[in-house]
């Protein structure tokens, strides 16, 4: 709980969560697209 507090109080003082927003973002679709990634490799392979 303590860390969310500190996390906040970095907010606002230099909008380091935006930063760490677009991370998380990127990090969502980067996984989402991994798992599409794994998914078509193991069809192809169960393909051949």
């Amino acid at each position: 709980k303590w860390i969310h507090a500190w996390s906040d109080e970095l907010q606002e003082e230099n909008g380091f969560g935006a930063v760490e927003n677009v991370i998380q973002k990127t990090g969502s679709i980067w996984s989402t697209y991994r798992q599409l990634a794994n998914q078509i490799l193991k069809n192809w392979l169960a393909g051949m």
